[in-house]
């Protein structure tokens, strides 16, 4: 029964996680198509996406499993970090392919608004000059391309954390299942 409930986990993550890689990815690819590929609502727009996904990966992983096997805080958890992981997969992917054949000079605009960001900030030349040349490691394609992965399983994982509170579903007896592991500890 437990192997059969963890290859529903598994398989239920991987498909969840595939569609929100390719919402992401097809709203990214709209963004920079219509030359947008900046714009403030942006992150709002991919957090929706990332939270509407985890929801619906989490109902459709209990509706998969028997009625009455709970589905503990931890376990919504988990599916809403393995989710976003398979994600970030696919949106890894599609950024290095944007960043290293698509639009390679994408990546020295990006590093063009993060200069004209600091101007603005008001930091001084020379250290706008000490900040570019330490980012200039950290623009090229597989870098940024992990970036966005590791910023997809975060988003992940923050809104996991927030979901699983009103998603978990504990077993009729909760209390009496942590009060006997408490009992088998004292013996």
């Amino acid at each position: 029964m437990m192997d059969k409930s963890k290859s529903i986990f598994w398989n239920s993550a991987m498909t969840w996680g595939l569609y929100i890689g390719f919402v992401s990815v097809l709203f990214a690819s709209v963004l920079y198509i219509t030359d947008n590929f900046y714009v403030t609502f942006r992150s709002w727009v991919d957090t929706a996406i990332y939270l509407v996904g985890i929801v619906l990966c989490a109902h459709a992983f209990k509706a998969k499993t028997p009625e009455g096997e709970p589905f503990p805080y931890s376990r919504a958890l988990g599916l809403g970090i393995a989710t976003s992981f398979f994600a970030s997969i696919i949106v890894g992917l599609f950024y290095f392919v944007l960043y290293r054949y698509v639009d390679p000079f994408l990546i020295d605009e990006i590093a063009l608004n993060v200069e004209e960001l600091l101007i603005e900030s008001g930091f001084s030349d020379q250290m706008i000059e000490q900040q570019m040349s330490m980012r200039s490691m950290m623009f090229n394609p597989p870098s940024m391309a992990i970036q966005h992965m590791f910023n997809a399983v975060f988003t992940g994982l923050l809104i996991s954390l927030i979901t699983s509170i009103f998603i978990s579903v504990k077993s009729a007896e909760g209390f009496a299942e942590a009060m006997s592991e408490i009992d088998d500890e004292n013996k």
